[in-house]
């Protein structure tokens, strides 16, 4: 952004701030004093005595007053989604000290409550996506995302508004490339661009929320349009999970599936690959799948009853009584005194060879 601004010569009525820098008292005086300016009434003297921390006494609640025409100037872009009132709004949050057990917070942090105190409304305040929630000092409630940043909201309850994020990240954003599995995007590179999905999830989760699946899964269909899985792969395994399970409540659960196939193959927990065997029988109705996915996990772990139950109950509903009982041979040898397995191998045996009823001749 900075290079945006002083190379380029693009938007530098914004001031683009950097959060870590905010502990140095030297980059809070440019933040004052050069163009453009940000609000900051804390006393020169003491900026330049910044340290790392600034100490507290415990919680600090926060009120913050704006009257009712700065609110409707602030927030001009949501006339007639949200309803304006002729009265003050009041901005409500508390800081929690982070450090030295409830004793302290960063001197970054006590610098945003600093410029929220000095901030006049008359510009927007935005954090980008980036920025971690513990990082905006209790504001999170008060966020919208708007597709690459979240805005500071004067009111609480609007986490997403899809008619702005809509026009942003499918009219207004220019994702050039990221669907070209020509091009190269190292591992730093494709991890920052994880961002830009985000921007489409939340939208998608707000649309289903919002009992609208048709719409979310149309967005969800133009986010692997704009950023492809083969171009720009997930990093994280939880990711692809969250997005098999996304569409499997949007009515495609064959899109669950062919993640739950790629992801049973990495190297994941024994107990997770026994969640994707639940899912693959319970939701997907692929009990085959999930009978092998149980088979090496009892294989590994002959000791697990909950595995070996799970199994044998599948081996059952599929008819296939000589696996099952096999399986129960090596549970009970384990475990001889586990009359219920015992109980439950005759039952199976019965059912494989089912006993004749005698016709006795005088």
């Amino acid at each position: 952004l900075w290079y945006l601004q002083e190379v380029e010569g693009i938007r530098k009525d914004i001031r683009v701030a950097n959060l870590a820098l905010l502990n140095a008292g030297w980059y809070v005086m440019q933040l004052k004093y050069q163009e453009p300016k940000v609000p900051i009434n804390y006393p020169d003297e003491e900026i330049m005595e910044l340290g790392v921390l600034f100490h507290m006494g415990g919680a600090k609640n926060v009120k913050i007053i704006i009257e009712p025409r700065l609110n409707r100037y602030y927030l001009k872009e949501m006339e007639g989604i949200i309803p304006f009132k002729n009265e003050n709004t009041e901005m409500v949050f508390q800081i929690e000290p982070t450090l030295f057990d409830g004793k302290a917070i960063r001197s970054q942090d006590y610098m945003i409550y600093e410029i929220l105190q000095s901030f006049n409304f008359m510009k927007p305040l935005y954090f980008a996506v980036t920025v971690e929630t513990k990082n905006m000092l209790g504001l999170d409630d008060f966020k919208r995302n708007d597709g690459l940043a979240y805005k500071i909201m004067t009111v609480k309850g609007y986490p997403v508004v899809p008619e702005i994020m809509k026009k942003n990240i499918l009219e207004k954003f220019r994702f050039r490339n990221l669907n070209n599995p020509k091009v190269y995007y190292n591992r730093d590179t494709i991890a920052l661009l994880q961002n830009y999905r985000k921007a489409f999830l939340d939208l998608v989760i707000y649309e289903y929320n919002q009992k609208r699946p048709q719409e979310a899964l149309k967005i969800m269909d133009k986010m692997f349009e704009l950023i492809s899985e083969e171009t720009i792969p997930f990093m994280i395994n939880e990711s692809i999970e969250t997005i098999g399970k996304l569409y499997y409540q949007l009515g495609r659960p064959e899109e669950l599936e062919k993640r739950l196939d790629k992801l049973v193959k990495r190297n994941i927990t024994d107990d997770k690959k026994y969640e994707f065997a639940r899912i693959y029988y319970l939701n997907l109705r692929k009990n085959n799948k999930a009978i092998n996915i149980l088979k090496a996990l009892v294989d590994r772990n002959t000791n697990n009853g909950q595995y070996v139950g799970t199994l044998i109950s599948l081996l059952e509903a599929e008819k296939d009584y000589q696996d099952a009982v096999n399986y129960l041979n090596i549970w009970i040898s384990e475990h001889p005194n586990d009359k219920n397995a015992v109980k439950k191998r005759d039952e199976l045996l019965n059912k494989i060879s089912p006993p004749q009823d005698t016709l006795r001749m005088e």
